[in-house]
């Protein structure tokens, strides 16, 4: 395998285990290491890493790390040009990997397996699995992801970062517990995570004047936790979900909302939508997330919609 390998070092994972890192990099000194410890050293590193032709890129760091990774690549190559992709999952937060990988993914295990598919090309026999970026225009700029959120979920995301890191829960248990906290929230109409976002949205034809408490959409079949908060309804890869200012029932009907079985409670006249679509056209201001990374509304509009399917490596246990 001609493997490279973009690593954050200063990402939480990598950080954690600098011990066996290192053996694995003297174990296999045919592989071409790029660390890319600020943000400025990522696009050079991209550059030399794709001059070698690799057959796999693998990338070495949490969500915000893949998220400016692949949307540089993109910059670079079209998506029918990109190499076969890998995640190692080695930031505090690893929902890409995560969904991406599949079960029994942890860090170590990841780079193990990594390992394994090298020996004798092994890895060509593996079933790559393929996944969509989001993809957001906000006027002429152009980010990708596979995480969006506008409203609550931006709060909670800085909740998460405020305060529950701060406690050191990390990992997908950090996510968890500020979903909760931003469910209570939401609930008691507390303002920081119930103020009303007003949006037009425009999908298919439909166009609607909304005010919502979060606006989501994703490409991944899980998020943090293996939770699914979608139902299907339409067709095209952009899963949304947008739930309206002071929603009904919100802590009765989370259960149902986090594994995307709709019916119960969730239902439009009590404020909660999901379907699936081929782009969402936003008009909004404020701020919105890419994979938990924060963004301010430049233009008048989002435009939000799906790359081509990107190919990945799987590192967990056998899909």
């Amino acid at each position: 395998m001609n493997l490279a390998i973009i690593t954050n070092p200063n990402s939480r994972g990598n950080r954690a285990g600098p011990a066996w890192w290192g053996e694995l990099v003297e174990r296999h000194p045919e592989w071409h290491w790029f660390d890319t410890p600020t943000a400025e050293a990522l696009p050079d590193a991209l550059d030399e890493a794709m001059g070698r032709n690799p057959d796999v890129l693998a990338i070495s760091g949490g969500d915000g790390t893949v998220q400016e990774a692949l949307s540089q690549l993109r910059l670079k190559l079209s998506e029918q040009n990109l190499p076969v992709l890998a995640i190692l999952p080695g930031g505090t937060t690893n929902m890409t990997a995560d969904d991406i990988n599949g079960k029994g993914a942890s860090y170590r295990k990841a780079a193990r397996r990594l390992e394994a598919f090298a020996e004798n090309d092994r890895w060509r026999e593996v079933p790559v699995v393929e996944r969509p970026m989001v993809l957001v225009r906000d006027g002429e700029r152009e980010r990708c992801g596979f995480f969006f959120g506008i409203g609550a979920v931006v709060n909670g995301i800085e909740y998460c970062h405020e305060r529950v890191y701060a406690m050191g829960i990390t990992g997908a248990s950090a996510p968890g517990v500020a979903l909760l906290r931003a469910a209570y929230g939401i609930a008691t109409r507390e303002p920081r995570f119930s103020e009303a976002v007003p949006l037009e949205l425009e999908a298919a034809g439909d166009k609607r004047t909304v005010l919502t408490n979060m606006l989501l959409a994703s490409t991944l079949e899980r998020l943090f936790l293996g939770i699914h908060p979608f139902w299907p309804e339409g067709e095209g890869a952009l899963q949304t979900l947008w739930v309206a200012d002071h929603p009904r029932h919100f802590l009765r009907g989370l259960p149902r909302l986090v594994t995307g079985r709709r019916g119960g409670v969730l239902v439009p006249e009590n404020g909660y939508r999901s379907c699936s679509r081929q782009a969402l056209q936003i008009g909004a201001a404020g701020r919105f997330t890419i994979d938990g990374e924060f963004f301010d509304i430049d233009s008048d509009g989002l435009l939000v919609t799906t790359t081509a399917p990107l190919r990945f490596l799987p590192l967990g246990d056998a899909r």
